[in-house]
């Protein structure tokens, strides 16, 4: 007896932001009947940690491979000096061609494979590291891939979650305006209840 395993085709794919603000993107879906399929995100980015969240469904439990190309406008209040990104999904995965286009002099590296971590945004997470050559100024935008190879089901969920990092200047900017504010705060609270 023998029998020849195929890969799987993607024949549903689905992605939105998940609603919190951090990232504005269209819902966008495909019917695309293919074994490797390109899903290009767009979307304004206005402050960390941001996801997008998505679905796909495979006519058997082979292996597609998914790329996920995103376009994120810089509409936080700091320029972008690195950005990592994690890559979570209900079922194991591989992932891989991690790359920078815009700004064409930034750097990829995936830092961790795909661990079980039981998290509420999937059970597996992948890491990835972004940084500069030039920063990414607020208005401007970064461009980045990778390809997600997966097994075991056919249907799947995952998020990619976008945290940009700012110039080490402003970390410092950023933590002084928190504290005068909470001490403005404070402030008002305590004059209120006196």
């Amino acid at each position: 007896m023998c029998c020849s395993i195929g890969k799987a085709n993607i024949i549903y794919m689905e992605y939105a932001d998940d609603g919190d603000g951090a990232i504005s993107c269209p819902t966008n879906t495909w019917w695309p009947n293919a074994n490797s399929f390109t899903c290009n995100i767009t979307g304004d980015q206005y402050w960390g940690p941001g996801h997008v969240v998505g679905t796909i469904q495979t006519d058997s439990a082979g292996d597609p491979n998914l790329t996920l190309d995103s376009a994120i406008n810089n509409d936080t209040s700091f320029t972008w000096t690195a950005y990592d990104v994690n890559v979570y999904m209900n079922n194991n995965f591989t992932l891989s061609a991690d790359n920078v286009t815009v700004p064409p002099d930034w750097t990829a590296t995936i830092i961790q494979s795909p661990v079980y971590v039981g998290s509420p945004l999937g059970a597996y997470e992948a890491q990835m590291v972004f940084t500069s050559g030039t920063p990414v100024p607020y208005g401007g935008q970064l461009d980045f891939g990778y390809t997600i190879s997966f097994t075991g089901a056919q249907s799947y969920s995952f998020t990619q979650e976008m945290i940009p990092v700012p110039e080490p200047g402003t970390l410092g900017f950023l933590a002084a305006g928190a504290l005068l504010l909470g001490g403005f705060l404070v402030g008002r609270w305590h004059n209120r209840h006196s």
